[in-house]
């Protein structure tokens, strides 16, 4: 929101006022990585923002409410660690939003970073400034990847069949109806949406996502469209060769 602020000496002057201020916690390769991060964090942002470590972190969750939770995937110079993390709170604490931090692009680190439950990645060879963006896109719901990792998540998914090809794989341990929430999920609509779609509630809707979460072991609506992607290149590439039994027994 803008405002405007006079004195008697000064023209008017727009000031901008930050509502819906957020905590964000950080948990960087290191203490000093940790808190100078937060305090860029709090300086940009006008928000709360804090340093500390991963037995903390949990901790605070489950005390305080924590909006973004940012993590380096090399927690204590510890390969992968991060992901770890990151999983358990997509798991624990579905509502808090995460950034993972990586050194160098790459398929891998974007893919598991996904899978984990993240919202965000963030590589380290981008300006800082982008930085604050991904942190400002994410804690208003948004999801954010950098230029690479986009490439990475499109040609992971790109040249499959169509999520509708899972109509017919019984092998999903989906009801119907949780079949149906699932892919206009995937295929990136809202609750609101869906639940207009099929003349549900959206706490209905809800139940139905978590649900299917808990049964495919994903967190997350991207790490959905990941499992479910592997899924569809799988009854894909298996239904020529069924086609060719049946061809060649016929």
């Amino acid at each position: 929101m803008l405002r405007e602020k006079k004195s008697k000496d000064q023209k008017p002057k727009i000031v901008k006022v930050l509502e819906n201020r957020f905590r964000a916690a950080i948990v960087a390769q290191d203490a000093m990585n940790s808190g100078l991060l937060a305090a860029m964090i709090r300086r940009e942002l006008n928000c709360e923002a804090f340093g500390t470590s991963t037995s903390e972190l949990l901790s605070l969750l489950r005390d305080q409410a924590i909006d973004v939770a940012i993590i380096d995937t090399d927690i204590g110079h510890e390969a992968g660690a991060g992901y770890g993390l990151a999983t358990t709170i997509s798991r624990e604490f579905p509502e808090v939003r995460i950034v993972m931090l990586v050194t160098q692009p790459s398929r891998e680190s974007t893919i598991s970073s996904f899978r984990a439950g993240a919202c965000g990645i963030f590589n380290r060879q981008q300006p800082i400034g982008q930085f604050i963006e991904c942190i400002d896109h994410i804690r208003d719901g948004s999801i954010w990847a950098g230029p690479a990792e986009t490439r990475f998540l499109l040609t992971a998914i790109k040249d499959t069949p169509s999520l509708n090809s899972l109509a017919m794989d019984h092998s999903l341990p989906l009801s119907a109806r949780e079949m149906q929430v699932v892919h206009a999920a995937a295929s990136g609509k809202t609750n609101r949406e869906i639940a207009s779609e099929l003349h549900l509630s959206e706490h209905t809707v809800k139940n139905y996502i978590s649900r299917a979460f808990e049964k495919l072991g994903v967190s997350s609506r991207i790490e959905l469209l990941l499992h479910l992607t592997a899924q569809s290149r799988k009854v894909g590439s298996e239904r020529p060769r069924l086609e060719r039994s049946n061809v060649a027994t016929g």
